[in-house]
C-alpha cells in the first residue's frame, strides 16, 4: 500500500530536502491525498469531529462521542503496514542538524534536541508501525440512518466534519554515531543529553545505543460530511489535501429503502473532463 513510505519518507528525505523540512512535509501528505495535523495528536483518529480550518482546527468532539465501538456502534477497519527492516544513515553537519531537530520537533512537540546533540556526526534510524485507520463508507451511512444519536445527527447537518481516515505513526528508532563512525553509548542517565524527552513520551533503550520511541501519533487525516435532503443521506468526502482549504464532494448515497447510488464515477469523470 502507498502508504507504508510516508514516515520512512517523512523522516529521511525531509531532512536533505532545500525548503523547511515541516513544508516537505505537508507537500508529502498532500500528495497522498491527506491533510496533515499541524499538532499531531494522540487521540483524534475516526469519528473525530472537526470545525475551523485546515490551519485551526477546532475539536469539537472524541472519536467515540458519536461514533461508538461495540455491536450499537461502528466498525474502524486498520490497515498496517510493516516499513522495510533495512536502517538509513543520514551524515549531518549542523545546519542538517538543525533540520533534522526542527523536522522531530514538529512531528513530535515534545521531543528536543538535549545538551550534547552536537556530538552526533550521523544519526542512524528506521520508522515503524505506521497504519490507516478508516470506516466502511456504506455502513457509515447505515449506522447514521439507524443507530446515531439525535444529537450527533443535528451535529453533522450544522457542517460538522468528521475524520474518516487518518495515519498513525507508531514507533522511531534512533542511533547516534560520532566522527569517526563510534557508536555514542546512551543509558536512561545519559539520554536526555542526546534527545530531551516529556513525560508523555514513551521510550526505551535496547542494546545501550538504540533509542525506541514508542508514542503513536495521528500526523494525518481525511474528512467526511453527511447530509440530510428529504429522504435521501448523503456521504461527502475532501478532495482537498495538504494545507488547502477543505473541499469536499459526494461519493456515496442512501435512500429510505436502503438503497446505495455510488456518486464517485461521476466525479472521477467530471476530473477527467
Amino acid at each position: 500500500m502507498k502508504l507504508k513510505v510516508i514516515s520512512y519518507t517523512f523522516f529521511l528525505s525531509v531532512i536533505m530536502s532545500c525548503g523547511e523540512p515541516i513544508d516537505y512535509f505537508y507537500e508529502l501528505l498532500e500528495k497522498y491525498g491527506y491533510h496533515p495535523y499541524l499538532h499531531p495528536l494522540e487521540y483524534s483518529g475516526t469519528g473525530t469531529l472537526l470545525s475551523g480550518g485546515v490551519r485551526r482546527i477546532d475539536l469539537v468532539a472524541p472519536p467515540l462521542s458519536c461514533f461508538p465501538d461495540g455491536q450499537e456502534g461502528i466498525t474502524r477497519y486498520i490497515d498496517q503496514t510493516t516499513l522495510p527492516v533495512s536502517t538509513e544513515t543520514v551524515k549531518i553537519d549542523a545546519d542538517i542538524r538543525a533540520k533534522f531537530l526542527k523536522t522531530l520537533a514538529s512531528a513530535s512537540p515534545s521531543i528536543r534536541g538535549g545538551i550534547r546533540i552536537n556530538e552526533a556526526k550521523s544519526i542512524e534510524f528506521k520508522a515503524e508501525d505506521v497504519s490507516v485507520e478508516y470506516f466502511d463508507s456504506g455502513e457509515l451511512l447505515k449506522f447514521y440512518k439507524n443507530r446515531m444519536s439525535p444529537l450527533c445527527r443535528e451535529f453533522l447537518q450544522g457542517g460538522t466534519s468528521f475524520v474518516t481516515q487518518a495515519v498513525k505513526i507508531g514507533r522511531l528508532e534512533f542511533t547516534f554515531f560520532k566522527t569517526n563512525r563510534g557508536r555514542i553509548y546512551i543509558d536512561a542517565q545519559n539520554v536526555n543529553q542526546y534527545l530531551d524527552f516529556a513525560a508523555d513520551v514513551k521510550w526505551t533503550i535496547e542494546e545501550n545505543f538504540k533509542l525506541i520511541i514508542e508514542s503513536p501519533k495521528y500526523v494525518a487525516y481525511q474528512l467526511a460530511q453527511i447530509k440530510k435532503d428529504e429522504n435521501i443521506i448523503s456521504l461527502y468526502r475532501t478532495q482537498s489535501s495538504g494545507l488547502d482549504d477543505w473541499d469536499f464532494y459526494k461519493i456515496l448515497s442512501i435512500d429510505e429503502d436502503g438503497i446505495f447510488t455510488n456518486h464517485s464515477k461521476d466525479f472521477f469523470e467530471g476530473e477527467k473532463k
